[in-house]
């Protein structure tokens, strides 16, 4: 009779820890498709700083703590954007004096949408290559959100989380689905049974103005934390820190670390 340890009926605990994580993914990914009726989170994310000459490295973003009673909210600003006639996508890195009010009103308008939302920021300092450094910001910064959410009674019993973020071909190709394996397993760890991913999507940021809000907001922490020269940046930059309150320690709708 063989031992029993070439049926795989005794492995070693490293092991046994890999093929449950195995099967708890697979479960995970079938509620995923299959679980359409619970109550869905939304976050639309960004990155900033991934050039190798920048130390400053930071991902930034906004919560939607419940897309069903967020949705007149979020059809509102759509129609706002769609009425502007800007047909070009809002980049920070393109503010100038002739687009500054551009910035300055998306900000006025996403302050008057901003019940529901949770606004969101991480950050470090960094040399070189910076791609798993901002998949590890992604992935702590919405767990945290999460975490945000759930102390203010906002998560309830399950929940489905969607990301999005900017479309960036290199990133994307390399990094994405490994991105999306581990956000599932650390929401796997902190919410068993109560929280799990169910897309992670890049989109095209002029197709979404909560992209164009979360641009704007992983940008300015950066011109907050780095000098410059233009003047129409730096007050973009401060009218981001008072709408999403970044500024303020105490603001409960707000998730904000400078590692």
């Amino acid at each position: 009779m063989p031992p029993a340890n070439d049926f795989g009926l005794f492995v070693g605990t490293r092991r046994t820890r890999g093929l449950r994580n195995e099967q708890q993914m697979e479960f995970y990914r079938y509620l995923a498709e299959k679980r359409d009726e619970d109550p869905e989170l939304h976050v639309y994310v960004d990155e900033t700083g991934c050039d190798p000459k920048s130390r400053f490295v930071g991902v930034g973003g906004i919560c939607i703590l419940d897309s069903r009673s967020y949705e007149m909210r979020h059809a509102a600003l759509r129609h706002w954007r769609d009425q502007q006639g800007w047909v070009e996508t809002l980049h920070f890195a393109d503010i100038a004096s002739s687009t500054e009010h551009r910035h300055l009103s998306l900000l006025t308008q996403l302050k008057r949408h901003r019940a529901g939302l949770l606004f969101l920021g991480h950050a470090t300092i960094a040399r070189g290559n910076k791609d798993s450094l901002v998949s590890t910001l992604f992935v702590q910064m919405i767990g945290d959100a999460l975490q945000r959410a759930d102390q203010q009674g906002c998560l309830g019993d399950v929940r489905a989380v969607r990301v999005l973020k900017e479309a960036s071909e290199g990133f994307d190709a390399l990094h994405l689905p490994s991105l999306k394996d581990e956000l599932s397993q650390h929401l796997l760890q902190l919410f068993p049974n109560r929280v799990y991913l169910k897309s992670f999507h890049a989109l095209p940021k002029g197709r979404e103005v909560m992209l164009e809000c979360a641009d704007t907001i992983a940008s300015a922490m950066r011109r907050r934390w780095s000098s410059g020269n233009n003047i129409h940046k730096d007050r973009v930059a401060e009218s981001t820190m008072n709408v999403t309150g970044f500024g303020d320690s105490r603001e409960g709708a707000a998730v904000y670390k400078i590692h």
